[in-house]
Formats: C-alpha cells, structure tokens, sequence
C-alpha cells in the first residue's frame, strides 16, 4: 500500500502526525461536493506556498512550546477569513500536532491537499482515470527529458510554465489531473520533477486505497450480497466504497474485511482464535 511509502519519508513524531492528519481528512471530506474538494485542495496548496515562503513561519508554527490558540489564530490571520471551513479545520489541526522538523509540516499538508484534489476525482468517479492519467504524464515527462528540464527551471515563470503544460496536456486529461499537473509545474519546491510525480502518484494512490474494501471469504457471494455489502461499509465509513472480493479457503466461515488500515474480522478462525485466547487466560 502506498501509504507506507509516504509516511517513510517522514520520521518520528511526524509520521505520526501525517498519519492522524490523512485520518481527520477522510472524516471532514465526507459530504463535500467535488467542487467544494477542489476549492480545499487549492487553499491547502497555497498554505504550502506560504509556508515555504519563509522559515520564521514554520518554525512558529510547529513550536510545541507555542499555545495552541496563537498557532491557530495565525492560521486564521494568514488565511484571512477566506478558506472554507474545512480547509481551516484541517489547518487548525496540523498545526496543533507534533513535527519532528519545522520543514515536515509543508510535506504533510501538501498530502493532504494531493488527496483533497484525489477525494474531488472520487466524488465524479474519476479516481481511477486521475491516477492512470498521472502515470502518462511521468511517462512524457521521462520520454520528453527536455519539458521536464524547462519545468524544473528557474529561468521560467509561473505563468510560462502553467502556459507549457496547457499545451502540452489540456484537453488530454481530466480536470482533477489538470490541476495537479498545474502545480507540480509551479511547486516544484527544489525537487525534480521525476519526484514530484511520484510523490503525486504515491498520494493519488493512498486516496483510492481508502475506497477499496478488501474482502475475504471462503465462498463467492451473490450480485445481491456485494450490493448489501457495499452499501452497508459505505454507510459505515462514510463514503462510496469497492469491493475486492478474494475467494480464501482459510476462511472457514463468516468475512474478512480490510478497509485501508482498519481490519474487521468475522471469520470462524478469528473467532477460534479469540476463544483459545479466552481460554488460555
């Protein structure tokens, strides 16, 4: 799972953060509209703009020291009473949390705004287009070594570079994955632009991870039992949710369910299990 992959490039307390951060996301995304996603994602990248526009600010504010109240009431300042309310409940958040560097704060919440952008092209069923389509755009930019080079330049401006990726991929791809492109063109934030994406990519798939319900049982089940099934973890989890059904003789009887990290155990085994453990005691 992608997931890990992210998480690994933080450390200690950060991690830990993230972690927390990508969980209260999924609970204050539930009900948005794609648009309303959309608008979070872009007041979440521009948060990171800001925050990498100056050290002082970081440091203020992941300074544990610092009362949680001047942190967000920053965050209200900076936002300017502007940003949906979502956005400011995700911000407020990460600022109140621990970070083992000033610097990680900037990556998480750009994780978070990738998967807000990610959890607008759920919202249209587009998730799964959004990430093959970003895996055609590190394709080109691995074919095409030149437009990755004139993307990563400090000699260009914002607006040339928003300008090439217009020609190159508008009207080619989906507007979830337009957006995205548009700003690793400008957020390249001293990475390379082969990292960029896949840092994306790695994002996009963390997202669709967590609509995908991994189901083992021992035996099939019917058209009628995956709909029931699929409703009743959508209404539990709060979101449209797939189904992967895997056919595992191990199963003795009942369902396994794993949801993202979450897993929920009514098989026979597991009920043996418990009641050797029960025993045991």
């Amino acid at each position: 799972m992608q997931t890990n992959t992210i998480l690994a490039e933080l450390s200690g307390s950060s991690r830990q953060s993230l972690a927390q951060a990508q969980s209260h996301l999924n609970n204050v995304l539930q009900g948005l509209t794609s648009a309303e996603c959309t608008r979070v994602s872009a007041e979440l990248f521009g948060f990171v703009t800001a925050l990498d526009s100056t050290s002082a600010l970081r440091r203020f504010l992941t300074d544990s020291a610092r009362p949680s109240s001047e942190k967000s009431a920053l965050v209200d300042k900076l936002l300017m009473g502007g940003a949906h309310s979502v956005t400011v409940k995700i911000l407020h958040a990460a600022v109140n949390s621990r970070w083992s560097s000033a610097s990680d704060i900037s990556d998480a919440i750009e994780i978070l705004a990738i998967e807000s952008e990610a959890q607008s092209a759920h919202v249209n069923n587009e998730l799964e287009k959004l990430e093959s389509e970003l895996f055609q755009v590190a394709q080109i930019l691995v074919e095409h070594p030149d437009l990755s080079q004139e993307l990563a330049s400090t000699n260009y401006t914002h607006e040339a570079k928003l300008n090439l990726v217009n020609r190159v991929f508008k009207e080619k791809v989906s507007n979830s994955t337009m957006r995205l492109v548009e700003r690793l063109a400008v957020g390249s934030r001293g990475r390379k632009m082969e990292a960029i994406i896949r840092h994306f990519i790695s994002a996009v798939v963390a997202r669709r991870e967590r609509t995908i319900a991994h189901i083992k049982t021992a035996v099939g089940i019917s058209e009628e039992q995956r709909k029931r099934l699929a409703q009743l973890l959508s209404k539990m989890i709060g979101q449209e949710v797939r189904l992967n059904i895997e056919i595992d003789n191990k199963v003795l009887g009942g369902i396994s369910i794993r949801f993202a990290d979450e897993l929920i155990d009514a098989t026979i085994v597991s009920r043996l299990a418990d009641a050797g453990r029960a025993l045991a005691v």
